[in-house]
């Protein structure tokens, strides 16, 4: 399963076949790491 994710316009890509995915981007604004922990269930897919 590929998924692309945007945040603040920059774009994230994630191959996992995992249910559970993890993402760590760089917030220019905050000066600081935002970790975003997504399942495929809030996004709609199983």
């Amino acid at each position: 399963m590929m998924l692309e994710i945007t945040v603040h316009g920059s774009k994230v890509i994630v191959e996992s076949s995992h249910t559970i995915v993890i993402i760590e981007c760089y917030d220019d604004e905050t000066a600081q790491s935002v970790v975003a922990k997504i399942t495929l269930e809030q996004i709609g897919r199983v």
